[in-house]
């Protein structure tokens, strides 16, 4: 019991890893107000894409089928978010980190290459639990809701001035 909630706690850790970079890379660049809208953001694509799993329904690879009913088990349910690969809810959440980092931080080379290795990272710890094409689905629709959020929020920032 206690193996499975040390495991539960590390694919957690695992999971939200590029969000918790994200807002780490934030708070010590002193870009405070960026937090909690960049939250905002990251938890509506994680929505929008949840609701994309279960409205297209495309099982996840064999292997990490298994995986799940062990989880599933423990946890008594399974969510959409779990059953179903299709789009990633990895590559969403790095497209959508990595377009609202890069655009925020158009300027800072080092910033930049750091958070592209963190998404690497990220992409390549989770490519086992999807098919390529369902991770590639995943990052193309972050990076464009990760591009629509900091396009929305610099319009909302400029009219109660607000400097990001």
């Amino acid at each position: 019991m206690i193996d499975v909630e040390i495991e539960l706690f590390f694919q957690f850790i695992n999971y939200h890893f590029t969000c918790i970079a994200s807002i780490l890379l934030l708070l010590a660049t002193k870009k405070y107000l960026a937090v909690p809208i960049y939250l905002l953001g990251s938890t509506i694509s994680f929505k929008i894409g949840l609701a994309l799993k279960g409205y297209i329904q495309e099982p996840r690879p064999e292997e990490d089928e298994q995986n799940i009913n062990q989880l599933e088990k423990y946890m008594r349910k399974k969510t959409p978010h779990e059953k179903y690969g299709m789009p990633s809810s990895s590559g969403i959440s790095v497209g959508f980190s990595f377009m609202f980092i890069y655009l925020l931080f158009q300027q800072n080379n080092n910033v930049l290459l750091f958070f592209m290795l963190v998404s690497l990272n990220r992409i390549h710890n989770r490519i086992r639990h999807h098919s390529y094409i369902q991770m590639f689905v995943g990052l193309i629709i972050g990076l464009f809701l990760g591009n629509v959020y900091y396009k929305l929020s610099q319009t909302f920032c400029k009219i109660f001035k607000i400097i990001l």
